[in-house]
């Protein structure tokens, strides 16, 4: 699955003013012009939205000891 552009600081600045201003999800994804998804993911997980969770794939080429 391909991944999008990300949100830039002044968006995700904007979400956050306009989520304290009271709006609710589906108005603010029209402000901004972005997906749903792409916002909902940012309101919950704002501290960690846009980080790599996976691990590293290990290595078969050399043993580990």
């Amino acid at each position: 699955m391909s991944k999008g552009k990300q949100l830039t600081e002044f968006e995700k600045g904007h979400i956050d003013i306009l989520k304290n201003g009271g709006l609710n999800l589906c108005q603010l994804t029209e402000i901004i012009e972005r997906s749903r998804c792409v916002c909902r993911n940012y309101i919950e997980n704002a501290e960690k939205y846009g980080q790599n969770n996976r691990n590293p794939r290990k290595s078969k080429l050399f043993p580990m000891n």
